[in-house]
Order: C-alpha cells, then structure tokens, then sequence
C-alpha cells in the first residue's frame, strides 16, 4: 500500500495477526475513518505523509507496536484515539494544530515523551491517560479545549501549559503520583468541575483563574 495517497471513504486493518508493518508512507488524506486495531504482530505503522484526518482515527490494541509516525498530521477533525499500544514507545504528532473531536492517548505501556507542541485547539475532551512511563508531555501551544483529563501517568512529573487560557469543560490533573509542578498562568476561566492534585504538587502557578 505504499503508493496509496488518498482513502476518501476511510481505511482499516483489524484483527490481522499475520500483519508485521504497514507502509502507508504516501497517504496524505483520509476522507472517513481510520482504523487500525487488534493486529498481534504488527510492529510498524508509518503513516508519515498524512496530513488530514476527516473522520475517526483510532490505532488501538496493537500489542507489538512500537513506532507510529504521524509527523506531518496537522488537522485531525474526528475523535483520535491511540490506546492500549503496549509497546509503543515513540508517537509523533508535533504537526498536529487541531483536534475537532475527543483526543485521547491512553494505556500505552512503553510511551515515554507524546511531542503536541504544535496543538492549539481541542475541540472535545483531552485525555492523556494510564500510561506509567510518560515523562514528557508537551502541550506547549495548547489555548483552548473542550475538557482536560491527564491522569494516572505515574511518571509525569511536570505539566506546563503557557498557553492555556479556556477550558470549556472539566479539568482533571490528578493520580500522577510524582508530579510536583503544574503551571496554568494564562488560565482565565474552568466551565465544568475540577480536581488538581494539590498534596502532591508543590508549584502550582493558577493566576487569574475562575473555577
């Protein structure tokens, strides 16, 4: 498949336990959704020309996936979901300025930095979540998102967002068992409910917050 660019009506690979890599090098747009789920033996997904997701992305339950290029990714307009990749320990989205849906990379085992520098908007719901060896999340870019859960990332010691400035929603950061530093200083106004792990971060920068 390494010379296919466009799947206007969507893409999907489930439950192929022969699969071992997946050349989708050339792709640049996916018009509906893109499904790559439950493939035992799948090592390799580069997805590296893909510029534009329009529907459902998920990439979930690929147990010997260890590297998923999405580097030139910049506007996933659906719900994105990368879960419950036990191996995957290198996940590169630092293109990605727009997430039109839920966002949501969890349970993934071996990941150790997520690079979202680029980020801006979420549209829906952020959720970085259970994964135990996150050190690095970069949200540097992020303004404005629907509802922000990052929680039990055990360790996650620091969380910076410079930029934030809205949370329509909920905002969770809790159960990171070693995070002793937070900082929201643009953060002007929390819609929904929030819970902050306050006992266990000894900085935390809220300036000007409603809550």
């Amino acid at each position: 498949l390494s010379a296919l660019t466009t799947a206007g009506g969507g893409f999907g690979v489930s439950r192929d336990a022969a699969l071992i890599g997946l050349d989708l090098s050339a792709l640049n747009t996916v018009g509906g959704n893109f499904d790559v789920s439950g493939n035992a033996a799948l090592t390799s997904l580069d997805a590296s020309a893909l510029t534009t997701s329009d529907g459902l992305f998920t990439v979930a339950g690929n147990s010997a996936l260890t590297s998923l290029d999405l580097s030139a990714l910049a506007k996933a307009h659906g719900n994105f979901d990368v879960s419950m990749n036990a191996a995957l320990t290198s996940l590169d989205l630092s293109s990605l300025t727009i997430a039109g849906g839920q966002f949501t990379v969890s349970g993934n085992t071996a990941l150790t930095g997520l690079d979202l520098s680029a980020l801006t908007t979420v549209s829906w719901n952020f959720g970085a979540s259970g994964n135990p060896v996150l050190t690095s999340l970069d949200l540097s870019s992020l303004a404005t998102v629907g509802g922000l859960y990052v929680d039990d990332n055990p360790a996650l010691t620091s969380l910076d967002l410079p930029a934030l400035t809205s949370v329509v929603g909920s905002m969770f950061v809790y159960m990171n068992a070693t995070m002793t530093s937070l900082s929201l200083p643009m953060l002007a106004t929390v819609g929904g409910s929030s819970a902050l792990d306050t006992g266990l971060i000894e900085g935390v920068q809220l300036e000007g917050v409603r809550l």
